[in-house]
């Protein structure tokens, strides 16, 4: 079973089908220190499992400041979560503070899983 699916089994137990049809979905990339997981003013599409690594999220207000919001540190999910669910442009940019494993997957195939399995629908729950 690969690292994201183990991660999510924990926090709710998922069918041998819906491990199976989750572990399709999600391929390993690596981000180097300083690169984005995803930017302000696009859409997110990605939801990911950050294996290891830190990256943080964060705003910039009209001065050009920047304000931290979150840190990420590894085993833990990343993504826009507002961006995803109401499919409108990401606020929050998410960038790498050191070299970063990252399991991605698409949200929308995700959500296509959701009418297959209902033990998404309570993981989803618990998560957002």
């Amino acid at each position: 079973m690969i690292e994201p699916i183990k991660y999510l089994n924990k926090i709710s137990p998922l069918s041998q089908g819906a491990i199976h049809s989750l572990s399709e979905l999600f391929r390993p990339t690596i981000l180097k220190e300083e690169e984005f997981f995803l930017e302000e003013g696009k859409y997110a599409k990605e939801i990911g499992f950050l294996e290891s690594g830190v990256a943080r999220a964060f705003f910039v207000n009209t001065e050009g400041k920047e304000y931290n919001k979150q840190f990420f540190v590894g085993p833990t999910l990343i993504g826009a979560y507002t961006s995803l669910l109401t499919k409108q442009k990401n606020k929050i940019a998410q960038k790498t503070l050191t070299e970063c494993k990252i399991w991605k997957a698409s949200f929308s195939e995700i959500e296509l899983l959701y009418t297959r399995f209902h033990d998404f629908e309570k993981l989803q729950s618990i998560i957002f």
